[in-house]
């Protein structure tokens, strides 16, 4: 995806346009209605729904001059793992790129197994054109080699937007407390190290 991003109407605000690839050509991903509320001295360029939707990123760009650019290469959750010639980019596993990711909590594991990394997110509220993002119920992630994979049948059933997550102590039980927007708190009960499994 390349965001482009300028003054384009002399106002003093910057105006930002995202557009992404299809099929190797770049196209606007806003819709018309965004852009010309926008833009509004577009109207001309782009009279009707269908003069927009034949419009690649080439042909908005000779009414946009003076933008700049920047482009996003990556939009997987992942990690950046450190060794001895630098940092290298880790995606987690599909299972974990059905959301946004927001919180990464470490939760015990069993005692052969050690840690585990428990990943929560969601965004429903989103643009109409985007819709609910919001498949992420609780992902649970351990090391199976060299590589992170799910945990199966984790018990783990957690809805809503989350912004945050910890472990926490309670007496002598360990709870793990999922934070979410709008929602009551999740209290899970972790009674021994393999509760969560």
């Amino acid at each position: 995806m390349v965001l482009y991003f300028g003054d384009c109407d002399n106002n003093g605000d910057t105006d930002a346009i995202l557009t992404s690839f299809t099929d190797g050509v770049s196209y606007p991903f806003i819709s018309r209605d965004d852009l010309l509320a926008q833009l509004p001295s577009l109207k001309k360029q782009f009279p009707d729904y269908a003069s927009y939707a034949n419009a690649t990123t080439k042909t908005l760009l000779t009414y946009l001059p003076s933008v700049q650019s920047d482009t996003i290469n990556e939009l997987r959750s992942g990690y950046l793992d450190h060794h001895a010639d630098g940092w290298t980019f880790v995606p987690f596993p599909q299972s974990a790129q059905v959301a946004p990711v927001f919180s990464i909590t470490e939760v015990p594991g069993s005692i052969n197994k050690g840690n585990r990394f428990l990943l929560t997110g969601n965004a429903s509220k989103t643009r109409v054109k985007i819709g609910e993002i919001d498949a992420n119920h609780g992902v649970l992630l351990e090391r199976a080699g060299g590589d992170w994979r799910q945990v199966p049948d984790s018990g783990l059933w957690i809805r809503g937007d989350v912004r945050s997550s910890a472990e926490i102590q309670a007496g002598s039980v360990k709870k793990l407390v999922i934070g979410r927007n709008g929602l009551p708190l999740m209290v899970y009960d972790i009674v021994n190290p393999a509760a969560i499994q």
